[in-house]
């Protein structure tokens, strides 16, 4: 028996959300005017929003009340284009042979997107995963530790002992 757990991201990894993501900040920076700066440096980095709402602090000091309604229009921006987010080739082959080898029972997601954005994506493209942490489960966000520990007491103590866990 292969003993490994594969806590897989989402974004940019098995899904190509990265540019409806990075179309969805640019639109609503512009919506509002507001300078985008250098938003594609904050993107794919953890928590992606609190980056953002820094980088509106940071270049338009005068905007801070506008914060959580760019944010608002991001996701909204974002919600209606998720359909167009797409399972990579590679992704699609890799899960099917740890579909295979039985391997996924140990496996599943670790993100830094919403439960409801990662339940979406599921749905569009046929994926299932019973192990999930997203960013409504955890107070910190990848790269820190503490979703990648959430992820690993979702296993039971013995599989814990016995798993060794990758993250990709």
């Amino acid at each position: 028996m292969i003993n490994l757990s594969f806590a897989f991201d989402l974004d940019g990894t098995l899904v190509n959300s990265e540019k409806i993501k990075t179309y969805a900040y640019i639109k609503a920076l512009r919506n509002y005017n507001l300078d985008e700066g250098n938003i594609l440096n904050y993107l794919g980095k953890g928590n992606s929003e609190k980056l953002l709402k820094n980088l509106i602090i940071k270049s338009n000091p005068k905007s801070k009340d506008i914060i959580d309604s760019v944010i608002s229009l991001k996701n909204d921006i974002y919600k209606k284009n998720i359909n167009k987010v797409n399972l990579f080739s590679d992704a699609k082959y890799l899960l099917n042979f740890i579909k295979e080898i039985k391997l996924n029972q140990f496996s599943g997601l670790v993100t830094s997107s919403s439960r409801d954005q990662v339940d979406t994506i599921m749905k569009n493209l046929s994926l299932t995963f019973s192990n999930l942490v997203t960013s409504s489960d955890t107070k910190f966000h990848k790269p820190n530790p503490e979703p990648y520990q959430t992820f690993k007491k979702l296993f039971s103590k013995s599989d814990q002992k016995k798993l060794k866990f990758v993250a990709v």
